[in-house]
């Protein structure tokens, strides 16, 4: 199983909105789900900040501001990265 099944990936807006979407595969029988996520913003300019959760409930955010129509990479950080270490 992929790390990120199960991962919570929420998005929040510079208008204070937030959408948040499951990474999931194998919605169908013999089938894998795609494992990028598209979120649809509304009248939305840009995006402030993304927060996944992790499976095993470790939150790592991401701090923008990104703009629309882009593909961001989120990647796990290792269970020892200390912030700003």
């Amino acid at each position: 199983m992929l790390p990120l099944v199960g991962s919570k990936v929420t998005v929040y807006t510079s208008d204070g909105k937030q959408f948040s979407q499951y990474i999931s595969v194998g919605s169908q029988y013999l089938t894998q789900d795609n494992t990028t996520l598209t979120f649809g913003l509304g009248r939305a300019d840009d995006v402030s900040k993304i927060s996944v959760l992790w499976p095993g409930n470790k939150e790592q955010v991401v701090h923008g501001p990104f703009k629309m129509k882009q593909i961001i990479e989120v990647l796990e950080k290792p269970s020892d990265f200390i912030e700003g270490g």
